[in-house]
Order: structure tokens, then C-alpha cells, then sequence
């Protein structure tokens, strides 16, 4: 797994929004790990560039080439560690910034209902992020080089628990939005350079789930995201456009420590 830019999914929110003018901090890692097909895509690709060793390439092999290039930019494998702050500058509000190997977030959450009352705690909310570092393709296909790379998430941060002196706990729904456009160059031996651009839109569709302890105002716990992305891709070069499917079955494990002051 490399530290690129894969989606960083987890949210290491409580359900409660903190008090009026306190500030909510966590410092933590993602493992994004994919369960489905891209291992192959990406395999078929590394086969294709050795085939270039011996021989020059179909324009289909080179497609397949840029099709693992796609996976790769759009849901790569990844080690994601992250940094996150909230602070409630109103009663029942909080505004957000995190910071990742992936991008950045910033965020609002408003709580709907409070365990005092109701006996749960449950936070509303919506984030916009943006990647800032170019995905991890040339670490894995040495044909191929990125020339730009723009990556933006929208999500919406549902959380339903209870927090307690030692403890809390938090679950709910996971959906993000993701829109991404990739510019590249195909380089192969004795062989015409060829450029290329990758433009893709991913749903992602799960549920996660979290829990910490500690005591006062440092915690530390596990959180586990679990999401079916839904989406496709574009690829374009070689005077043809391919689709390329790049759904999947992602589990995000995380852990964190977590701060409220």
C-alpha cells in the first residue's frame, strides 16, 4: 500500500457536537484496502508493460495499460494518516478542517438530538474535500506518468450515539460523492509518446461504525468504514474512449486518538 490519495473515509465524529466555543481534535490513520477487481486490472496492466519489453503493443494493450492507470488514480490501495479539528463556534454547530495524505476536508455538522433529552446523540452534516497529491501510479506502472490530477469529494457525515466519562460510541450511513480527472503520458519502448486523460465519478455507499476510550478529554479507539463504490470511468487516448468500470467493495479500518477541550 502506498500513502496516496485514495479517499479517506473515516470520520472519528461522536455523534455529540462539543459545547459552545470547545474545540474536538483527532489524530489517526485509514487503511484503504479494495476487494474488488482492481488487483486484476492493475495486474493486467504490469503484463502489458512487460510484453513492451519484447515487443511493441496493440492499441488495446495499451488501453489496458491506461485502464490500470484509471483504478489506480481513482481507488488505489492506501495507508492514509490524518489529522482533524472541530471547533462549535454556536450552540449545536460545528465547523471542520482535516488534513490527510489524501487532501484536505472542511466540513459543518449541526446536532439534531442530544442524549440529555432523547437518550442518543445524532449530528447532520456536509463536507467538501479536495486531493492535493498526485495518486501513486508511477510507483506501480513505469510506462505511464501523470501530468495533472484533480480529485473532489462531497459528503454528507450522519452519526448516531452515546458518549459517557470513559467511552463513546457512534455509527451510521456513509455516502460520498467523488468527481476525478486525470491527465497522462504512455511512454513504451521504442514507441510513439501517447497522452491521455481519465475522467471518472464514484458513488460511495456503506456504513460505519466507531467506538473510543479514555477518560475526560483523551480517548482512543478503532473505526471501521465499509462501502460499495458505484461508478465508472473514461479513458481517453489513442483516438478511442473506453469505459471502464471501477466498482468495488472497500474496507476501511482506522484507528485514532481523540481530544475534546
Amino acid at each position: 500500500m502506498s500513502s496516496g490519495c485514495a479517499t479517506a473515509l473515516s470520520s472519528f465524529q461522536p455523534a455529540h457536537v462539543p459545547e459552545r466555543g470547545h474545540v474536538q481534535a483527532e489524530l489517526g490513520v485509514d487503511f484503504s484496502v479494495s476487494t474488488g477487481a482492481i488487483d486484476e486490472v492493475v495486474e493486467g496492466a504490469e503484463s502489458a508493460e512487460q510484453l513492451a519489453d519484447q515487443r511493441r503493443l496493440s492499441n488495446a494493450e495499451k488501453l489496458a495499460i491506461l485502464e490500470g492507470a484509471a483504478n489506480l488514480g481513482l481507488n488505489p490501495p492506501a495507508v492514509i494518516p490524518h489529522f482533524g479539528v472541530g471547533y462549535a463556534p454556536f450552540e449545536n454547530w460545528e465547523l471542520g478542517v482535516r488534513l490527510a495524505t489524501s487532501g484536505w476536508r472542511v466540513a459543518v455538522r449541526r446536532q439534531l438530538l442530544k442524549q440529555s433529552e432523547f437518550g442518543l446523540d445524532l449530528s447532520l452534516g456536509f463536507g467538501v474535500g479536495r486531493a492535493v497529491f498526485d495518486p501513486p501510479i508511477e510507483t506501480v506502472l513505469d510506462t505511464v506518468h501523470v501530468d495533472d490530477y484533480s480529485r473532489w469529494n462531497l459528503d454528507v457525515p450522519i452519526a448516531l450515539g452515546q458518549n459517557g466519562s470513559w467511552f463513546r460510541w457512534w455509527l451510521g450511513p456513509r455516502v460520498v460523492y467523488s468527481s476525478t480527472s486525470l491527465g497522462v503520458t504512455l511512454t513504451l519502448p521504442n514507441e510513439r509518446v501517447e497522452s491521455g486523460s481519465v475522467s471518472g465519478q464514484a458513488l460511495y455507499l456503506g456504513g460505519h461504525a466507531g467506538a473510543a476510550f479514555g477518560y475526560r478529554s483523551v480517548f482512543v479507539g478503532p473505526e471501521i468504514t465499509l462501502v460499495q463504490i458505484v461508478g465508472d470511468a473514461e479513458v481517453t487516448a489513442l483516438g478511442a474512449t473506453e469505459s471502464v468500470d471501477i466498482g468495488s467493495f472497500v474496507v476501511y479500518p482506522a484507528f485514532a486518538v481523540m481530544g475534546e477541550f
